[in-house]
C-alpha cells in the first residue's frame, strides 16, 4: 500500500493511492487539536503497514511526530515532499518558488492532473488560499485570507476584552444566522460572508486574468460548507477533497487517472 498524507496546521488527511485511483474511498480526515500522536494512534493503529508513505506537510513539528510514528510502528521512513519549480507539467509562479506551501503546490499539481483548464483553486482550512492555474500549467500566484476560525479568534479576543461578552468559537462555518442577532451570530455570519466574498472576488479577477471563466475547485476542512455558502450566493464550484492528495500521488511519481 502507498499511503498519501497531507498534514496541515489543524488537520490530518490521508488516503491510500490504491483507493484514490479506484475512487472507492473518501479522504480520511481528522482534526489534530488533541495532539497528532493521539490522532495517529487512533486513526492508523488498524491500518496495514504501507510500503511507502508520501507526505505534504506544512508543520515541521507535526512532520517529525509523523516520521517517528511511522518508523516506530511500521518500520517505514516517510518521504516528505518539497515545493518545486517545474514538476508534473506545472510551473511555479512564485518569485521564490520554495516559499509556496507544499500543500498549495500539491493542489496545483492535482488540479492540472484533472486535465488542462484554467483553474481557481480554493483551499479552505486554517487559512483560505486561492491559486490561479492556467491550461498550460502556469501558476499565476494567489491570495491568502485567514480562515473562519482564525478570523473568529482574532476578533473574539477583542470583543471579550471590550464588552465582557464570552464569544464561543464556531462549530462550523455555517454556525450562526444571517444577519446575526447576538455577538456570536454576528461574528459567525461576518466570517462566513468574508470568505464567500473573498472567493467570489477571486473568481471575478480570475475571469479577467484568463479572459474567460475558470473552473473553481474547493478543498480543505471548510470546503463543503463553503461550497454550500457559494451555491446560496449563486456561485458555482466543485468540491474535490482529494485534490492535495492527488497532487501528492503525482509528485510521488504515481500515475493518476
Amino acid at each position: 500500500m502507498d499511503l498519501l498524507v497531507d498534514i496541515g496546521n489543524s488537520a490530518l488527511k490521508y488516503l491510500s493511492a490504491e483507493a484514490l485511483f479506484a475512487g472507492e474511498a473518501p479522504v480520511c480526515h481528522a482534526y489534530v487539536d488533541a495532539g497528532l500522536e493521539a490522532v495517529l494512534a487512533r486513526q492508523w493503529a488498524a491500518l496495514p503497514p504501507p510500503t511507502r508513505v508520501t507526505v505534504a506537510c506544512v508543520a515541521r513539528e507535526a512532520g517529525e511526530i509523523l516520521r517517528q510514528w511511522c518508523e516506530r510502528h511500521w518500520g517505514v521512513s516517510p518521504h516528505f515532499l518539497k515545493t518545486g519549480m517545474d514538476e508534473a507539467g506545472v510551473t511555479n509562479g512564485y518569485t521564490e518558488p520554495a516559499q509556496l506551501g507544499i500543500d498549495r503546490w500539491a493542489a496545483l499539481v492535482g488540479a492540472h492532473s484533472l486535465g488542462p483548464a484554467n483553474y481557481c483553486i480554493v483551499d479552505a482550512g486554517t487559512a483560505v488560499t486561492v491559486d490561479f492555474l492556467d491550461a498550460r500549467g502556469h501558476h499565476h500566484g494567489g491570495l491568502i485570507l485567514p480562515g473562519a476560525r482564525l478570523m473568529h479568534a482574532a476578533v473574539a479576543g477583542q470583543v471579550d476584552a471590550l464588552a465582557g461578552d464570552v464569544v464561543p468559537p464556531p462549530t462550523s462555518m455555517a454556525d450562526g444566522a444571517f444577519p446575526g442577532r447576538d455577538t456570536h451570530a454576528c461574528l459567525a455570519a461576518g466570517c462566513r460572508t468574508a470568505m464567500v466574498g473573498f472567493v467570489r472576488e477571486a473568481l471575478v479577477r480570475a475571469q479577467a486574468l484568463f479572459e474567460g471563466p475558470p473552473r473553481c475547485l474547493l478543498c480543505g476542512g471548510d470546503a463543503a460548507e463553503l461550497l454550500a455558502a457559494l451555491a446560496a450566493a449563486g456561485t458555482a464550484a466543485r468540491h474535490r477533497p482529494e485534490l492535495v492528495l492527488r497532487g501528492v500521488a503525482r509528485l510521488a511519481g504515481l500515475a493518476v487517472a
